[in-house]
């Protein structure tokens, strides 16, 4: 099917490798959901030589990633992907500095396929990278490239990736010192997640399934994910205001007080952020909702 379809992509598959060396507990962990079930039956009836710990065979928890690439540029998908995978696995324990060269060899590769959705990524993943070493500009320079090829070919209804480009350029600007752009991309991810969170109830209506229950709070946990980061960069304009560093803030920031005029008169308090989390999706048990003391004078 997947053939017929034209469907390239990875598969994540996690399983436990047995005393023995068969393959049990096998599962999906991401992927095209058409190509769940290839990757599954191919992986089902592997064997492996046991792991041994003091001579004893042990069962151990492991990874794999089948990759699906077909055309003529497939092999070069299938290195991309496998440089890929080794630049996410590290950004997402926070190993950046190993992460860098690993994510900047998968944009070189990908300068020679032709799936732009793949050249997005990549830029992407080399953005986050640099920008977790500290340099902002490079990093900015990459998630403006993301963008325009975002804009090119990436469907407005695609809000996952929108809202994760528009985090990215954020952060960029805000390492850049460029306060208001960043606060403009914030709200940009904020609405485009919201707006989700709004069309999935609609859809699912008053009993959803699991799988759809798993998508929701993934929205919520991109959403508090946002807000959490829009509300640090508030920090950092009371920051601003608090040293009188008045040709730093951005005059747009006034929105997130009454009025300017209050703001004159009252100087910086809690109500920044205060504005971001008064419909952020927090359970009234959610432990993970963020402290705000910080804010107050």
């Amino acid at each position: 099917m997947a053939v017929v379809a034209h469907i390239q992509g990875v598969v994540t598959l996690g399983f436990t490798i047995t005393e023995t060396g068969t393959v049990a507990n096998l599962r999906a962990i991401s992927g095209h959901p058409i190509l769940l079930q290839a990757a599954l039956d191919a992986v089902k009836d592997w064997t492996f030589e046991p792991f041994l710990i003091n001579g004893k065979p042990v069962g151990v928890r492991s990874r794999f990633r089948v990759v699906f690439a077909q055309g003529r540029d497939a092999e070069v998908v299938r290195r991309y992907y496998f440089q890929e995978g080794e630049c996410s696995d590290l950004l997402r324990i926070g190993r950046y500095g190993e992460a860098e060269p690993q994510c900047n060899e998968a944009l070189k590769i990908s300068a020679n396929l032709s799936n732009d959705h793949l050249k997005m990524n990549a830029n992407g993943n080399a953005g986050n990278a640099a920008y977790h070493l500290g340099k902002g500009a490079q990093a900015l320079e990459y998630f403006q490239q993301q963008l325009k090829i975002a804009a090119k070919m990436l469907p407005k209804d695609a809000t996952g990736d929108w809202a994760d480009i528009y985090r990215n350029l954020a952060h960029g600007y805000r390492a850049t010192g460029q306060l208001s752009e960043a606060d403009s991309h914030w709200k940009q991810a904020e609405t485009v997640m919201e707006a989700e969170i709004k069309a999935w109830e609609h859809r699912m209506g008053k009993h959803p399934d699991p799988a759809d229950l798993r998508w929701r709070a993934q929205l919520n946990a991109g959403l508090r994910q946002a807000l959490t980061e829009h509300a640090s960069y508030c920090a950092k304009w009371e920051t601003l205001w608090a040293r009188k560093s008045w040709n730093n803030v951005p005059a747009n920031l006034s929105q997130h007080r009454n009025t300017a005029s209050r703001l004159a008169q009252s100087g910086p308090t809690a109500s920044c952020a205060g504005h971001f989390f008064a419909n952020a999706p927090f359970s009234r048990d959610d432990h993970h909702r963020p402290r705000l003391g910080f804010l107050v004078r």
